[in-house]
């Protein structure tokens, strides 16, 4: 594929963006063409798709791709390279070619994370290679290997956190961080038995930012970090709840209700560039009702009709109609589960689900349908029992899924 291809790719699409950079263009790469191509691409169409602000907080493009132009002879480059170009050619189809760079990407990590002589500059190289390879994992659910990917970001970080108290301290490991902690508590929601870390990795994991800056949509969360607290804190109720048998406190959740209802998730300086505002603040929007719904059903559901639990339903389903792109997987997935027993609901959500599927193109959105539809069998064949727990499903999966 050519340059002109991606351009002819982004003309069909309906979508305008800009040409490939000219550092990008120029760049001296072993794969020559192809690989230049590969990387336009990521730069053109993924690092922008995987965020929901694209601007200069974009840090897929502005924090990753710097790291590989500056020096793409040092080892933590090449494997961040490798692991952007898999990533561009899996979503382009060429699997074989997605494959070996994939190959080229962990062979380069591990290289550069057995090198005694590694600073923090390279430590930070190597976590952006493995989250690129922890997204590429979820892109490509054929392995299903994107937990070992994300254990080895958790274990860089915790060794820069320990390294460097004050860590992080520059915008690039905020991002680093922040991306880390969405991946984590994401998994935490499919097995909150995860939840169970020592306490100083689990600080680790919490990016060091404000309290008012916590309130600020997030591009890569699709929410704001005070949003992705709430969801990490009753990710640790069910933990609980799991290893004991006692459901928490009214009161905790009470406060929890109180949060999620008052919370003001807001743009910080919205320039007027970004053309997407409206869907930034719906996909908050939606993260937040998707909070509301997982208390509801962790919690409170007993399977049977609920006004309550029906309108969080009907409230999630017009803010997705009222979106020009739903692309997230995590409340939709929620929006599913709490709509088992209306078959209107469930409708308009396979409808939602297919277009995602035809947007992305990623596995986990397909491996999510088909464990929607697994768990609506279930709720249809035994209509009066109290709900199934769709976790008890995963034991039927190889791996584990992920809702990013």
């Amino acid at each position: 594929m050519s340059v002109a291809d991606i351009v002819f790719l982004n003309a069909v699409s309906g979508v305008a963006l800009p040409p490939p950079s000219r550092q990008i263009h120029h760049l001296e790469l072993t794969g020559g063409e192809p690989d230049r191509v590969l990387l336009a691409h990521y730069e053109a169409v993924l690092s922008r798709m995987i965020t929901t602000v694209d601007d200069d907080t974009n840090g897929f493009r502005n924090i990753l791709l710097p790291m590989i132009l500056t020096d793409t002879t040092h080892i933590a480059g090449k494997a961040l390279l490798h692991a952007v170009l898999a990533l561009s050619a899996f979503y382009l189809g060429h699997l074989g070619q997605a494959l070996n760079q994939k190959v080229k990407a962990i062979k380069y990590l591990s290289q550069s994370c057995k090198a005694s002589d590694a600073d923090s500059s390279s430590r930070m190289i190597q976590l952006a290679a493995c989250m690129l390879l922890c997204v590429y994992e979820v892109f490509d659910a054929s392995e299903g290997n994107w937990r070992v990917h994300l254990m080895g970001a958790k274990s860089l970080l915790l060794e820069l956190s320990r390294s460097n108290p004050a860590y992080p301290v520059s915008h690039d490991s905020s991002f680093l961080t922040s991306w880390v902690y969405y991946h984590d508590t994401l998994a935490g929601f499919s097995n909150p038995l995860l939840c169970q870390v020592n306490p100083s990795c689990s600080q680790a994991l919490i990016p060091r930012v404000h309290n008012e800056g916590r309130t600020a949509i997030v591009g890569l969360l699709g929410c704001s970090l005070e949003l992705m607290d709430i969801i990490s804190t009753v990710n640790n109720l069910a933990c609980h709840q799991l290893t004991t048998n006692e459901s928490p406190d009214s009161h905790i959740l009470q406060d929890l209700f109180h949060r999620l209802e008052t919370i003001q998730q807001k743009l910080i300086s919205p320039q007027p560039w970004i053309t997407n505002q409206k869907v930034v603040q719906q996909t908050a929007e939606l993260y937040r009702l998707g909070a509301l719904l997982y208390i509801h059903i962790q919690f409170l559901w007993t399977g049977r009709a609920s006004l309550e639990l029906y309108a969080l339903v009907q409230r999630s389903l017009a803010v997705i109609a009222d979106m020009s792109n739903c692309t997230s997987p995590w409340p939709v997935f929620l929006v599913a589960i709490a709509s088992s027993r209306d078959e209107t609901q469930k409708a308009a959500i396979l409808e939602i689900i297919h277009r995602m599927e035809e947007r992305r193109r990623i596995d986990n959105i397909t491996y999510m349908r088909r464990m929607v539809e697994q768990y609506w069998k279930q709720t249809e064949l035994h209509p009066d029992r109290p709900p199934v727990d769709w976790r008890s499903m995963i034991l039927e999966i190889s791996f584990l899924p992920s809702f990013i």
